[in-house]
């Protein structure tokens, strides 16, 4: 009897085999093709289709042996629970027996008519594919909110510490004037990177924490239109979302739906051609910049010391810099920590 058991076992378990063995490499076709793909998508998902990989193998090995060999060992048992008695065990196995002989039904129906079937697929599923792919929106990542807005301010060559300083006050007036900050933390003649600083008379930077819940994107288009109210000449202001660090999903520099980049040997000559294209699409574009990768000119001060008047006045060249330093861009005399500030 046990023999017999374990042939019928072995059996069900071979005609099952190649059924098991399909659906699996199905599994395993939809998700191995990813791992031929670099780049950024290669870093976010090749751990997990190798855990998925995996995962599919290992339930293929355990269904064509661990399942069998437990069927084999459990099915010649004598004691059973019963619950194949219970009343609803009973209505579950009577419904599946129905949904069963159905499924037969309509199997054995489709068998008959498979040429008729397989074009009425593909119409259909070709048809609404065709249909619905211009209206589904593609996207490598879901937008992320970071609840903070970035402003970034660059000035004409010339200006001094304390005239940036006015523009960024103008500029704090409008942020701090807008109900979805909560506050804003903003620098003058450079910017901050993490724990580095980088000193430059030319830029200003605010970083803006919302209230939660604020629309970011909304709040930086609005301020953009307030900052450009401030016609300040020859100065460029841009607010934007601010993006998780690290985190870059389009090549763009700056965000937008187009960018146009120029490149040239003459810089003068690519000057003007990046304001002339600065120029066409502001007649579409009411929020087009132009960014040149370079600074503009500044303008220098050489200062030549009488090293003789200083040698008696016992003033060394570094005393000299320094007091020249402090005059120009101030110094940090010193520093004192109070808690958190």
């Amino acid at each position: 009897m046990d023999f017999s058991l374990n042939r019928q076992i072995e059996r069900s378990s071979q005609e099952l085999e190649s059924a098991v063995l399909a659906s699996t490499l199905t599994n395993l076709v939809a998700v191995l093709p990813f791992l031929l793909i670099g780049g950024f998508l290669s870093l976010l998902f090749s751990e997990l289709v190798l855990t998925i990989s995996f995962a599919v193998a290992a339930s293929l090995v355990v269904a064509l042996t661990v399942v069998p060999a437990l069927a084999a060992k459990l099915l010649p048992l004598k004691r059973t629970s019963g619950l194949k008695n219970w009343l609803l065990i009973r209505a579950f196995n009577q419904r599946l027996q129905g949904l069963t002989r159905q499924y037969r039904q309509a199997l054995m129906w489709v068998l008959n008519r498979k040429i008729r079937v397989l074009l009425i697929s593909l119409v259909v599923l070709g048809g609404s594919s065709l249909v619905i792919v211009d209206h589904i929106p593609q996207e490598i990542l879901p937008s992320i909110s970071t609840g903070q807005a970035q402003v970034r301010v660059s000035l004409p060559p010339g200006t001094t510490l304390a005239e940036n300083r006015r523009v960024m006050a103008a500029v704090d007036a409008q942020i701090l004037a807008q109900p979805e900050t909560e506050y804003a933390f903003s620098t003058a003649g450079g910017f901050l990177f993490g724990s580095g600083t980088s000193e430059n008379l030319l830029r200003g930077s605010s970083t803006i924490t919302l209230k939660p819940g604020s629309n970011v994107e909304a709040m930086a288009d609005r301020l953009n239109g307030l900052l450009g109210q401030l016609n300040l000449v020859e100065t460029r202001l841009r607010a934007s979302p601010d993006s998780v660090r690290g985190l870059i999903l389009s090549n763009s520099p700056v965000r937008g739906d187009v960018d146009v980049i120029l490149q040239g040997n003459d810089p003068a000559l690519l000057n003007q051609a990046g304001l002339q294209v600065l120029g066409q699409l502001n007649e579409q574009a009411s929020q087009a910049r132009y960014l040149p990768d370079g600074d503009p000119v500044q303008p220098e001060i050489q200062i030549r010391p009488d090293w003789e008047r200083a040698a008696a006045l016992g003033i060394s060249a570094e005393t000299l810099g320094d007091t020249v330093q402090t005059l120009l861009n101030g110094s940090v005399a010193t520093e004192l920590q109070r808690g958190d500030r």
